[in-house]
């Protein structure tokens, strides 16, 4: 939560730092940060913890109001060791996830100048790892703890935000995602905050 609130923090301060006299070039660039919160499959919900995202991307105006933006992302998700209660001699198996894909993000017109509401799409490729789970050996396990290979499979997210500021701009912005897994499908909700200049 801390890395989250000093994202935010940084994100501002370099928003208004840069000059907001920014020409007129035909893409964008996009810098984010905020939180990821495990929705499915229920095993992974229930032994994982909120995580925290990092993404930037570049933005091509397609038609006025549609650009397609290439992106990367990075999702740091912990295990939570805790709804395992009377273990404390786990640890490890952190699950981190880099994506590479491209979004269609679909402006509308402003609606309450400075503020503008935009939806996006898109799908890419998710490489998806885990931190090697370490055992106290004195300890006992009597349940079976999730484990997830190295995998590089499909993703596929919708979600929207809000665009606000003049220049350098900020945003908002949440979104479904849906990697396609070798068992079931993992899902989460990333929430965001960033720059736009």
């Amino acid at each position: 939560m801390k890395t989250f609130f000093t994202l935010i923090i940084v994100l501002s301060v370099l928003s208004l730092t840069i000059s907001a006299q920014v020409p007129s070039k035909p893409f964008s660039v996009y810098l984010n940060g905020g939180l990821s919160m495990v929705t499915g499959p229920q095993d992974f919900k229930d032994y994982h913890k909120i995580g925290f995202n990092l993404g930037a991307g570049v933005g091509f105006k397609a038609i006025p109001v549609i650009e397609i933006v290439l992106k990367s992302e990075y999702h740091s998700i912990s295990k939570d060791w805790d709804f395992v209660s009377g273990f404390d001699g786990i640890s490890g198996g952190k699950v981190k996830i880099l994506t590479f894909g491209a979004d269609a993000r679909i402006s509308s017109p402003s609606l309450i100048l400075p503020i503008k509401p935009y939806g996006f799409a898109g799908f890419g490729f998710a490489n998806l790892k885990q931190d090697e789970i370490v055992i106290d050996p004195l300890v006992e396990i009597a349940i079976i703890i999730p484990e997830y290979e190295d995998q590089t499979k499909t993703y596929f997210n919708l979600g929207g935000g809000i665009e606000f500021g003049t220049g350098i701009k900020m945003f908002l912005q949440a979104k479904y995602m849906i990697i396609k897994t070798d068992g079931d499908d993992i899902n989460f909700i990333p929430v965001s905050f960033g720059i736009k200049f």
